[in-house]
C-alpha cells in the first residue's frame, strides 16, 4: 500500500508539474520517508510514464519569471536565507490556520455533516467577491500573477485572502491539501519581497523571478516537508540552474526553522489527523500505540505514607526492591521513595514514610504517548514514574522506567526501519 501510494503520488506530481524528479523525491521525502533501491524502479516508473503521457496530452512549457536572474553572489544568499526565515513562519502560521479553522467548525455542532462545506463555500464566495485571485490554482494562477507585474497591495491582499481561503476550505471539510497553495503562496511572498525592498534599495534587491522561485521552495519545504522535491521542482519549472541556487539556501532554512519550531510538516500532520494507515515517513501511529498502558510494569511494591520507616527498611530489601510506590490512606498515589533513599536514612525508624516520598506531583496516565513519556522523565529527571488510572482518581497501576522506554522505543524503531528497508 505504501508503494502503491508512493508511485501515485510521484506520477501525479510529475505529470501536473511536467517534473518527474520533483514527483519521484516527494514520494520518497513523504510517503516513503527513504530512498531504497527496492522503491526506485516503480517510482520513477510511474514519475518518468505520467510525464510522457502528459507530454503527449498537453502543451509543456517552463514558468516564464519576470526579470533576469539575480547572479549568485554573497548578497544574493543573504536575501534568500532572509526569505527562507519569512517562508517558514509563514507556512506555521498556514497549518496553524488550517488547524484552527477545522476546530472552529467543529465546535459549531450546527453545521455538522453536509452543512459544513455549504458554509465554507458562502465564505470561500465572499472572499472571492473581495479578490478572485483567492480561487486560483494550477499553473494559470502563477504564470499571470508572475507576469503581470502586481502592485504590493494587490501581493498582500492576495497573501492574506488566500491564506484565509484554503483554512476554511480544509476546515469546513473540503478534500484536498496545500499542495499548490503553498506555491503559490510562496510565489507571492517572493514577489512582494522583491516589491518592496526594491523601492528603497534598487540596486541591491533580489529580481522578482529569483526571489519568487526561492520562496516558492521555502514556502512549499515548510509546509510538505520535502526539500529536495522542492529544490528540483523549482529547476525542472524554470531549466534555469542559477535560479535554483536561491531555492536550495531557502528551502534548507526553511525545513531547519519549521523543523525546530513546529516539528512536522503539514503532510505528516494530515496523515495523522485522519487516522490513515499510511501517516507518513515518521510513522506516528506505531508511535502513538507505544503508550504508557502498554510500556508500564503492573507488579511493583507499594505501602502508605503512613508506615514507620524502620518498618519498610525491614520489608523491603535493597537487593530485591529498587523503589516504593506510596499511597495516602484513601488509596491515591502520594509518590515514590527509592530504596537507596529509604535505606540511606538513620535514627528516623519512626518517622512516616511519606516524608521521604518524591515526585508526587510527577505521573503519567494511560493514554500518555512514548514521547510524551520521554518528556515527562527529561523534566523530571527521574528514572522511574508511576501510571495511575486517571488524574481525578490518582490510583497506581504501574510503574515505568526510563531505560525501558528508551530501549523499547530504539528496538521498535530498528524493527520499523528493517522492514521498511526491506521492501
Amino acid at each position: 500500500m505504501r508503494l502503491l501510494v508512493a508511485c501515485g503520488a510521484a506520477g501525479a506530481i510529475s505529470a501536473a508539474f511536467s517534473a518527474p524528479l520533483a514527483g519521484a523525491f516527494y514520494a520518497f521525502e513523504v510517503v516513503l520517508g527513504a530512498y531504497t533501491s527496492a522503491a526506485l524502479v516503480p517510482v520513477i516508473a510511474s514519475a518518468v510514464t505520467a510525464w510522457l503521457v502528459a507530454r503527449g496530452l498537453t502543451h509543456q512549457s517552463f514558468l516564464m519569471v519576470p526579470g533576469f536572474p539575480s547572479p549568485v553572489s554573497v548578497e544574493m544568499i543573504g536575501q534568500t536565507v532572509l526569505i527562507g526565515i519569512i517562508c517558514a513562519f509563514v507556512s506555521i502560521l498556514v497549518m496553524l490556520a488550517v488547524a484552527f479553522s477545522e476546530r472552529c467548525f467543529q465546535r459549531v455542532t450546527l453545521f455538522s455533516g453536509f452543512v459544513r462545506p455549504i458554509l465554507g463555500g458562502l465564505l470561500l464566495g465572499g472572499l472571492a467577491l473581495l479578490t478572485p485571485t483567492v480561487l486560483g490554482a494550477g499553473h494559470g494562477a502563477m504564470q499571470i500573477l508572475l507576469v503581470s507585474n502586481p502592485s504590493w497591495l494587490l501581493l498582500t491582499t492576495t497573501i492574506v485572502l488566500k491564506i484565509l481561503a484554503s483554512a476554511v476550505s480544509l476546515g469546513s471539510g473540503f478534500r484536498g491539501g496545500l499542495f499548490f497553495a503553498s506555491l503559490l503562496l510562496g510565489a507571492l511572498i517572493g514577489q512582494l519581497y522583491s516589491v518592496v525592498l526594491t523601492g528603497p534599495f534598487p540596486t541591491l534587491a533580489l529580481q522578482p523571478g529569483t526571489a519568487a522561485i526561492a520562496a516558492l521552495a521555502a514556502l512549499g519545504t515548510g509546509v510538505l516537508g520535502a526539500p529536495f522535491s522542492m529544490v528540483c521542482l523549482a529547476l525542472e519549472i524554470t531549466g534555469d540552474f542559477s535560479v535554483t541556487v536561491g531555492a536550495v539556501v531557502a528551502s534548507s532554512v526553511c525545513a531547519l526553522i519549521v523543523r525546530e519550531l513546529f516539528g512536522y510538516s503539514f503532510a505528516t500532520w494530515r496523515f495523522h489527523l485522519r487516522g490513515e494507515v499510511i501517516r507518513g515517513p515518521q510513522d506516528i501511529g506505531w508511535v502513538r500505540q507505544m503508550s504508557a498502558a502498554s510500556l508500564m510494569r503492573a507488579d511493583f511494591e507499594n505501602a502508605l505514607t503512613t508506615m514507620p520507616i524502620g518498618e519498610a527498611q525491614k520489608l523491603f530489601s535493597p537487593a530485591q526492591v529498587r523503589q516504593v510506590v506510596l499511597r495516602d490512606p484513601n488509596g491515591s498515589y502520594a509518590g515514590i521513595v527509592a530504596a537507596a533513599t529509604l535505606h540511606s536514612v538513620t535514627n528516623r525508624d519512626d518517622d512516616p514514610l511519606g516524608s521521604l516520598a518524591q515526585q508526587q506531583d510527577e505521573y503519567l496516565l494511560p493514554t500518555t504517548s512514548v514521547r510524551e513519556i520521554l518528556k515527562a522523565f527529561e523534566r523530571s529527571e527521574a528514572d522511574v514514574l508511576a501510571v495511575i488510572d486517571r488524574a481525578d482518581h490518582r490510583v497506581t497501576i504501574g510503574t515505568l522506567s526510563e531505560s525501558h522506554v528508551l530501549r523499547t522505543y530504539g528496538e521498535e524503531l530498528e524493527r520499523r526501519n528493517q522492514e521498511l528497508f526491506s521492501r
